[in-house]
Formats: structure tokens, sequence, C-alpha cells
């Protein structure tokens, strides 16, 4: 065997179980996610995300989700 160590079979298996690992770890920082409560933003009469003027929290649906897909982010890199 060239280079000792795992035979590419044993290397395939071990890559495989980091794999599903890391699949796991996601699917539960994500269930995490969806469990804890959204903050409710106050009515401030513009659009949280691109303050365009606005009576809602949000001028459409893409702000919304932009703004939430950011400020996830943000709390699985701890910086929220």
């Amino acid at each position: 065997m060239i280079g000792g160590g795992l035979g590419w079979r044993q290397k395939g298996i071990m890559a495989d179980e980091v794999d599903r690992a890391n699949d796991l770890a996601q699917t539960m920082v994500e269930m995490a996610l969806k469990a804890s409560p959204a903050p409710s933003l106050k009515k401030i009469g513009r659009c949280h995300n691109c303050e365009e003027p606005t009576s809602e929290a949000f001028c459409c649906p893409e702000c919304r989700d932009d703004f939430e897909k950011r400020n996830r982010a943000l709390r699985i890199a701890g910086r929220l």
C-alpha cells in the first residue's frame, strides 16, 4: 500500500461517518433555530431591512426573509 495508513475503502468509510455527523449537527442547529421564538420587531415607519417607508416591519416578504436569514447566520456565528 502506498503511503501506509488506511486503505481507500477505510478512508471512504471514515469520510462517510464524518459527513453523517456533520449533517446531523447541521440538522440539530437548524431545528434549534426554528424552535427558538423569533423576536418581534416594532413597526418604526420604515423597513428593518432596506429602510423603505412602510407601515409594517418589512416592506415585502423578500426583505423579511433576507433580514431573518442574515440574523440567523449571525446567531449561528454567535455574533447576535
